[in-house]
């Protein structure tokens, strides 16, 4: 799963909707922190085709997007830090 794929999933978790993947980012790019606009953007860009990235490094692209993938699945986990358990 990538950038967005982790994002729609955030998004479905949040707003208890489901939006396209571009959608989610869309919506993230007004929630999460500037640090990381630029990944989103990328993986927007792709999503729509548009070829040109905003990375000059392949290796600083993965490494962004591994770090936004970590601080996103935390943020999802936080939602449901005070939800009681559903496990029978």
């Amino acid at each position: 799963m990538g950038v967005l794929g982790v994002t729609r999933q955030w998004y479905t978790f949040r707003e208890r909707a489901i939006v396209s993947k571009a959608g989610a980012g869309e919506y993230a790019l007004s929630i999460v922190p500037a640090r990381w606009h630029k990944i989103l953007q990328e993986s927007i860009n792709e999503r729509r085709g548009i070829g040109e990235s905003l990375y000059a490094s392949k290796w600083e692209r993965k490494r962004d997007a591994l770090a936004y993938m970590t601080y996103l699945m935390n943020e999802c986990n936080h939602l449901f830090d005070n939800e009681p358990s559903s496990v029978i």
